[in-house]
């Protein structure tokens, strides 16, 4: 197998970039943003738990997935307690989910109205 060709690399690129112009889109519609708390099975070196802010329909997909609970169990929350809790120094990844959750801060309606100051 060999490398792609510059046509090859520049279309999937493209696919790549429209997926991400969709997926902001969604996020930017959806009605409801919430966060998943993933307690760890085993503590990570960096924390003990990780968040993940998705919407609601993002939520049902996840929840589906065979690998849904492989890291540990987890639970929904709302969108301010996972941005209290990725401040917290046992959260693993948590500079990464306050990026993430500064992201639908930016373009989601409803994210915007909680008003939080993070």
């Amino acid at each position: 197998m060999g490398r792609l060709t510059p046509e090859q690399h520049a279309k999937i690129a493209a696919h790549f970039a429209e997926q991400a112009k969709q997926r902001e889109a969604e996020h930017a519609a959806a009605p409801e943003v919430i966060a998943i708390r993933i307690t760890y099975k085993e503590p990570a070196p960096d924390g003990t738990f990780e968040i993940l802010f998705m919407t609601r329909a993002e939520v049902s997909e996840y929840k589906a997935r065979p690998s849904a609970g492989a890291f540990g169990p987890f639970e929904e929350i709302s969108f301010a307690e996972g941005v209290a809790l990725a401040q917290r120094n046992d959260c693993c990844g948590g500079y990464y989910a306050l990026k993430e959750a500064r992201r639908f801060q930016n373009i989601n309606p409803y994210v915007q109205a909680l008003k939080l100051g993070f």
